[in-house]
């Protein structure tokens, strides 16, 4: 009676194992166009992964390999790709079933006639196996979310990728921009010191008055302070593209 009962009991949760009461997905319903008003806009366009290659700048590629590899907003999201990856994995151990070991070891005999003890060398080994039914399809739905997961974390890594790749990109730009303003910025101080020159010694020879003098020396600060802004601006580009990066 009691085998029978196990049995039964065993059957039922082998049945009720088949059973799910993961809710089944379904994708919403959003009110999109099927296409774009511009006629351009409908042709497929496909972007390469070395897009940044396409500019011919060995310094630009070597930031992006640098990028691509150092940089600290990229290695957090790789990381959590491992993460998701690690618990995925323990998540899905749960499917399978654990097994442990046991065993013993003595050293005692009773000789029966005499009733002496004598040490004796005896052991014992087994295993132990079990396994959780997965009733109502719990475990399975860990399985899925941890998946999901994983996905998503994959999907970010990509997306955080090519905003890096962007913004190192925008940067390095930026820093040409701000280098080529700074060429002009020491040609004009330049003449504006050659001018102060010229001014000054007209002075000198009673040419002109010291008003002129003093204009032009209030156009020599401008000039300066200009292109001082200007350098300000170059370093603080230039550390948002080491940061970039991951360089000091």
């Amino acid at each position: 009676m009691i085998t029978r009962n196990l049995s039964y009991s065993f059957l039922v949760a082998i049945l009720l194992s088949g059973c799910s009461m993961i809710p089944t997905y379904e994708k919403p319903a959003i009110d999109a166009p099927q296409q774009w008003n511009e006629s351009s806009a409908t042709k497929e366009t496909v972007v390469a992964k070395d897009w940044w290659k396409n500019f011919n700048s060995a310094e630009l590629d070597s930031l992006m390999s640098q990028a691509l590899s150092y940089s600290n907003d990229l290695g957090a999201a790789i990381q959590r790709v491992e993460q998701a990856r690690a618990l995925a994995k323990s998540v899905g151990a749960t499917q399978f079933p654990s097994v442990d070991a046991t065993g013993g070891l003595g050293y005692d005999r009773v000789n029966p006639e005499t009733g002496k003890t004598t040490s004796e060398s005896t052991g014992s080994a087994g295993l132990l196996v079990a396994y959780e039914l997965d009733l109502f399809g719990k475990n399975r739905a860990k399985v899925a979310a941890a998946g999901a997961d994983v996905e998503s974390a994959d999907f970010s890594k990509d997306a955080t990728a090519l905003v890096v790749m962007s913004e190192v990109a925008k940067t390095y730009f930026n820093v040409l921009n701000l280098q080529e303003r700074l060429s002009i910025a020491d040609q004009n101080l330049n003449s504006a010191k050659e001018l102060l020159r010229i001014v000054q010694a007209r002075f000198d020879a009673g040419a002109t008055t010291m008003l002129d003098v003093a204009q032009q020396k209030a156009d020599l600060a401008n000039t300066q302070a200009a292109r001082a802004s200007v350098e300000l601006q170059l370093k603080t580009v230039r550390n948002a593209l080491a940061v970039l990066v991951g360089k000091t």
